[in-house]
């Protein structure tokens, strides 16, 4: 009751969505209580006394998908802020989503099994790809075909790190240095190869 207390003293704008947050702290081990704590003293000597705290990494904490962080994001927070936190909690959990479905349409054991025998499936820059993407009750359309194709590809896999691709992007003959634009397409091209690779492999392995 007392850690409720606490909370309800903190967080002042309660909703149900809220409350189900709350509970979800209340029940933390009393290491990870500690960090909550040290991150509402450390938010309210920066924001302010009476600021309402910032809820979302607790939301996205309460899922099982980002269970096994719970510690270090908490730290992470604690040391780089809640904001800070929140971003990276947002993209490892986006991360993990796309994980959990990879590994599951390659019939893999576990995530380190499929980058082992699928690595053009499992490269980061592939997962960069598609990290962006928003994801909420549905997968987004791009990345259901890239499941799709991954489930049907059963071939040996190609490697990425054979693989380099190298653009300029000139104007009157000078080049632009445009880094951002660049690694984006080289991505993008790097994406393409790799499944254009894999087609061909696998006519051959069928004639």
């Amino acid at each position: 009751m007392i850690i409720c207390n606490y909370l309800y003293s903190l967080l002042q704008e309660v909703s149900p969505g809220t409350c189900t947050t709350i509970v979800s702290i209340a029940k933390y081990s009393a290491e990870e209580y500690a960090l909550v704590e040290e991150i509402f003293q450390n938010y309210e000597r920066t924001a302010g006394a009476g600021k309402s705290i910032p809820v979302k990494l607790f939301r996205l904490l309460q899922g099982r998908v980002l269970l096994p962080e719970k510690t270090r994001l908490l730290i992470k927070a604690r040391d780089e802020g809640i904001s800070n936190a929140t971003t990276s909690a947002e993209a490892l959990k986006k991360t993990k989503i796309i994980q959990n479905n990879v590994v599951t349409c390659l019939n893999a054991k576990d995530w380190q099994q499929a980058k082992t025998h699928y690595p053009s499936y499992t490269s980061d820059e592939v997962l960069d790809i598609y990290a962006g993407l928003r994801m909420q009750n549905n997968i987004p359309r791009p990345l259901l075909e890239f499941l799709k194709n991954a489930e049907e590809d059963q071939t040996p896999p190609v490697h990425p790190d054979r693989l380099s691709v190298n653009i300029e992007i000139k104007y009157d003959g000078g080049e632009i240095c445009c880094e951002d634009i660049k690694q984006k397409y080289e991505k993008k091209i790097k994406t393409e190869i790799f499944k254009d690779m894999v087609k061909k492999r696998k006519l051959n392995e069928e004639e």
